[in-house]
């Protein structure tokens, strides 16, 4: 192409060429007033990135003052430069400085040209970066005559404008061979940018082959691309990395057809893919560091009302522990709702556990117990305000739970069976005492006096011996089971409760028949229990729902469990509250005085008369004994004349604890 056909194709070439690149391009021109002094600069070109950057389409910003577009305290910043840059002739370079738009704080790759009389510049809007100090350089260049107000008017001026681009420009005309076949493309401009990759100038290359200075081009997919620009009219966008010729470097490249030859504008982004790169790596790397932790961890974000109130939570991001705990049936939880998940967690707390440490910045730490259909555990929980929503970490320790409460009872069981023994030493010796004195006493009589024969008085005292020993007997029998519930441990098992009462009534099934009692019961849960403790427990109180009946009234008994809240449990439990089960043992027997409630649970204590209820009066005193040993504990509520119902709490720390009737 030659000097005079460039010219004629200057203006739509250069269009073509600035339109198609990602940088902003634009030309002013000054204004002056009467006395020659510049009061001002009027756009005359802008390309299409500039146009966007300034929210406006071209035609609407041309031959319009660029204070029109700025701020008035960024006008007056940028002022002094381009007034510099006009009057010294000297052009000036940024890596970043403050933009004069509102919209973006910086820009970065700044060139400013003197051009005609008014100047060309060239920039990237850049929303994050931080200004540095303008890096400045400085080259004379004396502004070339006003000969003209028209952009662009000669081939100096187009190689001037692409040369101070910091996007790539080339344009190829085709090469054929005999056979008429497209074989390379030939450089008929180039601007300094290209040249660089090369170590040359962009002069010369222009005229020779692509294939000279990129041989590579003609393998790596380029040439194809460029050819079907050419040949098929095709406009294509695509980023490409050349490691080929000692470059390697990743390029964003547009290729268009114009007129007869091929145009290509390209980018370097290296750095940007360098930085992404580096960001993969990094994420990559953190991804792997937070799966191979045992703690789960969610990223959570807020959803908000129309209040502006915290309503739920979304899953931004889960590590695979999270995953693997969380996920149910296969189901994603990253995009999920918080209560999509798990429906019942506002109501645990967690909603507003999570939304305290949005709202305060505070960072907060909790151990939580999840109890719901399809959980049952608990979590040690740290949660830490990021943006407008909350980081979760958290670690399942409900083994250390279930080994806690353990040790808390066998703790509980040591510090009692102190008190065990002395109570047990306190009854040998005086209780127990009184039965065997009568023994020995009629013994002597029935020996001294009733050697050879008895007769009807002697008979009666050998009854009275008997009675003494046999309630002796079964005072001993009671006493050291009550005792061996402190002295002898054994190892917590899952039990059934379900199987602990169809062996009592298996038990009592000759008594409940004679007594036409009827048991109802619901379907009760598994626990950590002694099997045989547990038995005693319940025997122990089946028999006395039993034997404590009102005259000519069928017993009727209802057990019923179900889980407690923390303002139901007895004072003995408020000290460490946690959730535990009830289960109730209502009668409608005798019942009795809720003053002798605590005198009851106490070893050998009757509200009743020998002759009326038979019995040792150690019974409940193995009931609370159990509940204790097992971490619970017993109360009861009665009313004389109606019945009573005894109230077992045992702890509720287990996965199988989970109620049917609450499922």
């Amino acid at each position: 192409m030659t000097n005079e056909q460039l010219v004629t194709t200057t203006g739509p070439l250069l269009a073509a060429m600035l339109n198609s690149s990602p940088i902003s391009h634009l030309a002013c021109e000054s204004v002056q007033n009467g006395q020659g002094e510049i009061i001002d600069f009027r756009l005359v070109f802008v390309n299409t990135a500039a146009a966007n950057g300034l929210g406006q389409r071209t035609e609407a910003v041309l031959n319009h003052s660029i204070s029109e577009f700025a701020p008035l305290n960024r006008y007056a910043f940028w002022w002094n430069h381009w007034l510099t840059v006009v009057e010294s002739g000297i052009s000036q370079t940024y890596s970043s400085i403050p933009s004069f738009l509102a919209e973006y704080p910086f820009f970065s790759q700044v060139a400013i040209e003197p051009w005609q009389n008014g100047f060309f510049m060239t920039y990237q809007l850049d929303e994050k970066q931080t200004a540095n100090q303008p890096q400045v350089v400085t080259h004379s260049s004396a502004p070339e005559a006003q000969t003209s107000p028209k952009l662009l008017n000669n081939a100096e001026q187009l190689q001037a404008i692409m040369n101070i681009s910091q996007t790539g420009m080339f344009l190829f005309k085709p090469i054929y061979n005999a056979q008429n076949e497209l074989i390379d493309f030939a450089f008929t401009l180039a601007n300094q940018v290209l040249a660089t990759y090369v170590g040359q100038d962009a002069q010369t290359l222009i005229g020779d082959l692509g294939s000279r200075w990129f041989p590579a081009y003609k393998t790596n997919g380029l040439f194809d691309a460029y050819r079907r620009s050419y040949e098929e009219n095709q406009v294509q966008r695509f980023e490409f990395h050349y490691n080929d010729d000692g470059i390697n470097s990743w390029l964003d490249i547009l290729s268009a057809r114009f007129g007869d030859q091929c145009l290509v504008t390209f980018l370097d982004i290296t750095p940007l893919k360098t930085a992404i790169f580096q960001v993969e790596q990094t994420v990559n790397t953190l991804e792997n560091v937070l799966n191979s932790t045992p703690t789960g961890i969610l990223v959570l974000k807020a959803i908000r009302d129309d209040q502006q109130q915290i309503s739920d939570f979304k899953i931004e991001t889960v590590n695979q522990t999270a995953t693997e705990s969380m996920a149910m049936n296969g189901r994603l939880l990253k995009g999920e709702r918080l209560g999509a998940i798990f429906p019942n967690y506002a109501n645990l707390g967690l909603l507003d556990f999570y939304a305290e440490v949005v709202n305060t910045g505070k960072l907060q730490r909790r151990e939580v117990h999840l109890v719901d259909d399809q959980l049952n555990a608990w979590y040690d929980i740290t949660a830490v305000k990021q943006h407008d929503g909350v980081v979760i970490s958290y670690l399942n320790i409900t083994q250390a739970k279930q080994t806690q409460y353990q040790l808390e009872a066998t703790i509980h069981q040591l510090e009692n069976s102190n008190e065990n023994l002395e109570q047990f030493a306190y009854i040998a010796s005086h209780d127990l005492q009184e039965p065997l004195r009568k023994l020995q006493a009629f013994g002597d009589v029935l020996e001294n006096q009733f050697a050879d024969s008895l007769a009807e008085g002697e008979k009666d005292l050998v009854r009275r011996i008997r009675n003494s020993a046999k309630r002796m007997q079964l005072l001993v029998k009671d006493l050291l089971t009550y005792s061996r519930l402190a002295t002898q441990t054994e190892p917590f098992t899952f039990v059934s409760l379900n199987r602990i009462l169809e062996d009592v009534l298996s038990d009592l099934e000759l008594t409940i028949a004679e007594k036409k009692a009827v048991i109802h019961l619901t379907d009760l849960p598994s626990v950590q229990g002694i099997p045989f403790r547990l038995r005693q427990l319940f025997q122990n109180l089946l028999s006395n729902a039993i034997k404590f009946n009102q005259p000519h009234t069928r017993p009727e008994i209802h057990i019923r469990v179900r889980t407690t809240q923390p303002n139901e449990l007895p004072d003995v439990l408020q000290v460490k509250p946690k959730p535990y089960l009830l289960i109730e043992v209502q009668d409608n027997g005798i019942g009795f005085d809720e003053k002798y409630k605590n005198r009851i649970f106490q070893p050998f204590q009757r509200l009743h008369g020998q002759s009326t209820y038979g019995g040792t009066g150690i019974g409940l005193a193995v009931c609370k004994k159990v509940a204790e040993s097992h971490g619970g504990t017993i109360d009861v509520a009665s009313q004389l004349g109606v019945g009573s119902t005894f109230k077992i709490y045992l702890p509720l720390f287990t996965p199988n604890q989970v109620l049917a009737s609450e499922a």
